[in-house]
């Protein structure tokens, strides 16, 4: 539950009591994860490929209402059984394409956040988070949609060159480091030996420098 609201609820009640089944950010211990730098242009066919290679039901996350129908739109173009979900749509739209999502007579759906934790659905096999999530503690909720009912599953996630600080966060909160791979897709020279815009730790932003005796007395030596 987000802070925000938690805060809403302490304000609101008497004593309120809080059960969590496992601390904040626990990430799915039965879900594979695995990370591609790509450049933003190559996402769609990025995804097209990953696609030809996994079997099974198929969840894409976006950040976007706009771009979830346009993957959408260039899916069902490829001849894939694709839908979408997001708030754009009515209700009955989006009960319409999970509902189609469960049957099977969709083997892709494309969501935005708002639906990252009201699907639940069993079976499906792979994540895929077309883009990062604003709010990086949606990373958690995201890929906990694979890798249910003691099921494996497994979360690809795309970040381009740019995103190193949003992936730092990102693995910051589910407190270990996402592996990042190589695909025959992606050239060498273009993306894959591209790195992430890499941060200093945050234990190591923190501390602070070491304090050496020596050149300290010096400097008040030389002040004085």
């Amino acid at each position: 539950m987000p802070g925000d609201i938690l805060k809403i609820a302490s304000d609101c009640m008497r004593l309120p009591a809080v059960i969590e089944t496992a601390p904040p950010g626990t990430a799915i211990e039965l879900v594979r994860q695995e990370m591609y730098i790509v450049k933003e242009e190559m996402k769609c066919g990025f995804v097209l490929e990953l696609l030809k290679e996994n079997t099974g039901s198929v969840l894409v996350f976006t950040r976007t209402k706009k771009g979830a129908s346009k993957i959408t739109q260039k899916l069902k173009k490829a001849g894939i059984a694709a839908a979408e979900i997001h708030s754009d749509l009515a209700m009955h739209e989006r009960n319409k394409s999970l509902e189609g999502f469960k049957s099977n007579k969709y083997r892709v759906l494309i969501a935005t956040d708002i639906a990252a934790r009201g699907i639940d659905v069993l079976g499906i096999g792979l994540v895929i988070n077309y883009d990062l999530p604003d709010d990086a503690s949606n990373y958690v909720h995201r890929i906990g949609r694979t890798g249910r009912a003691g099921m494996e599953g497994r979360a690809i996630t795309l970040a381009t060159p740019a995103q190193g600080a949003e992936v730092k966060v990102i693995e910051g909160i589910i407190r270990q480091e996402i592996p990042v791979m190589k695909h025959a897709k992606i050239p060498d020279e273009e993306f894959a030996c591209v790195p992430l815009i890499q941060l200093p730790k945050p234990h190591e932003a923190a501390r602070p420098p070491k304090f050496d005796r020596h050149s300290e007395k010096k400097k008040w030596k030389n002040r004085d």
